[in-house]
């Protein structure tokens, strides 16, 4: 399956003098229980889970600290960040 990249304007030029960037975004639906947010997702398909916003545990009506709490920091190692694990479809 092939999905097409979305192109967005930089916010801050890349160090080779880029104004664009190309990612791979996708409309997904996210649901817990009765509700339901269609949201943009970018996909990272070196990733072991989705990571959204907590702006859409709220939306969805979820506990956001009620969750399986874990910690997760990106390629650079520098820090920690929070993180809750729900379920949702």
């Amino acid at each position: 399956m092939r999905l097409d990249y979305t192109v967005l304007p930089a916010e801050r030029h890349s160090p080779f003098g880029r104004s664009l960037y190309w990612l791979p975004l996708v409309e997904v639906r996210v649901v817990s229980g009765s509700r339901a947010v269609r949201v943009e997702a970018i996909v990272d398909s070196g990733s072991h889970c989705c990571v959204f916003h907590s702006g859409i545990a709220q939306l969805l009506g979820i506990d956001l600290r009620a969750g399986k709490r874990d910690q997760v920091r990106g390629v650079m190692a520098a820090e920690w960040s929070e993180i809750f694990y729900h379920p949702i479809t």
